[in-house]
This record gives structure tokens, C-alpha cells and sequence, in this order.
């Protein structure tokens, strides 16, 4: 899912900002859908959430005959866990969702240096590339939950939000080298979900699976690796 939030840091009555308002909604909507938080936790999509200059709200979905599998990445609290210190009610996305086709096809959700649930590296842009993209490294290996991710592991497609202008050189030599195999690279300017956070990725990645896995006595572990395109 793609969310596209008006005045995404403008003040709501009550005084919380309109993407806490939006979170509370979101919650709201997925809590009836999955029956309560323990089925969100099952079944959150991957998501990105910016802001934009319209008024408008606009929501993407992408939905498929078969659901994805969640993943999160063990150095991020799940954004569903976030304390209270970031809403009334936490976010409802997972950090990526698994797509089981012939290759094991990533849609990570939009990410940022955030560890456990803290905003990391105040200000610095470069610095928290680095952990962004650290952030998405781990959620590729996090994927492989049954052992039968054999390499290459790649990013397809990359779209980066970033919130400074400034930044946009910067941004787009880091993207070429941390993306050498990317088919596309999207760079947007756009509000991201907190103030201090300068960029967001978001990403499709191909993580190739054994499809021939042989364990009998005796016999050695063979593999081979199918490619599809990516639509």
C-alpha cells in the first residue's frame, strides 16, 4: 500500500500531527479486518506513507489472488509494537512483503534509519543512507525464514523520498552505487512520516530460491534458479 498524506506534520484538533490522525484510521481499519492487533501482526502489507503539497489523500493498493507473507527485520521493533511515544495508536505495516512465485520477490515497504523504533542520526543525511540501506540489507536476509535463499540477492527497483533538496546530487550518487543492478531508481521529493528523517527507500528485490534441494544419505545439495520478469 502507498499512502500519499496532505500535510502529513500539519496539526489535527487535538493537537497531534495529521499522520498520527491517519495512523489511528489505518489501525482502526486493519484492527476490524484482522480481528484485533494479533491479526494485523499476521497480515500487515508492506507500506510507505509521505506527505505531498495536494490536499487530497490518496491511497494505492496492489492485492494479489494469494497473500503475501510478512517480514520484519530483527533490528526494528515492528511498527504495529511502536510505544505511544508515536500515537495515540502505533502505524499497521510490515517492513516487507515475501511474494512466493519462482523467485522469492521482496516489496519492501518504505524505510528509514530507524533502530528498535528510534529516528537515528539527526540531520545527517549521508549517515542515515547508510542505515537505510543497512535497514533493507537486513530485511532481505530476514526473508530467507526457510533456509532456501541461495545468492543473488538483488534490488530491482528502488523509488527514494527525500526531504531536502539539497540533498538530491548526494542522494543520486549513493543510489547508483548502493543500487548497481537497479532496472529503475525513482527520486521524489516528499514529507516523510518524521521531521527528522531526510530519506526513505522503498524497494522491490529478487532473492532467488533452490528449487531442486536433494538431502539424502550420500547425495549432495543441488540447485538451480529460475528468473521471471518482474511486472
Amino acid at each position: 500500500m502507498w499512502n500519499f498524506i496532505p500535510g502529513i506534520h500539519d496539526r489535527m484538533a487535538g493537537g497531534e500531527a495529521r499522520y498520527m490522525t491517519f495512523n489511528a484510521g489505518r489501525f482502526s481499519a486493519l484492527s476490524d479486518l484482522h480481528r484485533g492487533k494479533a491479526g494485523i501482526a499476521a497480515n500487515a502489507p508492506a507500506a510507505s506513507g509521505v506527505g505531498h503539497l495536494g490536499t487530497d489523500l490518496f491511497i494505492h493498493a496492489l492485492a494479489m489472488e494469494r497473500a503475501g507473507i510478512s517480514v520484519e527485520n530483527p533490528a526494528q521493533i515492528p511498527a504495529y509494537h511502536y510505544s505511544s511515544r508515536w500515537g495515540r495508536v502505533p502505524p499497521c505495516f510490515a517492513r516487507a512483503t515475501a511474494i512466493n512465485d519462482e523467485d522469492r520477490t521482496l516489496l519492501i515497504s518504505g524505510t528509514a534509519a530507524v533502530i528498535g523504533e528510534e529516528s537515528v542520526h539527526d540531520g545527517d543525511a549521508r549517515a542515515q543512507w547508510d542505515a537505510t540501506i543497512n535497514n533493507i540489507s537486513r530485511v532481505i536476509e530476514h526473508a530467507d525464514t526457510d533456509g532456501l535463499i541461495v545468492p543473488p540477492r538483488r534490488v530491482d527497483h528502488a523509488r527514494i523520498y527525500m526531504a531536502r533538496a539539497e540533498d538530491e546530487q548526494s542522494v543520486r550518487e549513493w543510489s547508483r552505487r548502493s543500487f548497481p543492478d537497479s532496472q529503475t531508481i525513482e527520486i521524489l521529493p516528499a514529507q516523510l512520516c518524521r521531521s527528522e528523517l531526510l530519506v526513505e527507500i522503498e524497494a522491490v528485490a529478487r532473492v532467488a530460491r533452490k528449487t531442486a534441494l536433494t538431502t539424502s544419505a550420500g547425495s549432495s545439495r543441488t540447485s538451480s534458479m529460475t528468473r521471471r520478469k518482474y511486472l
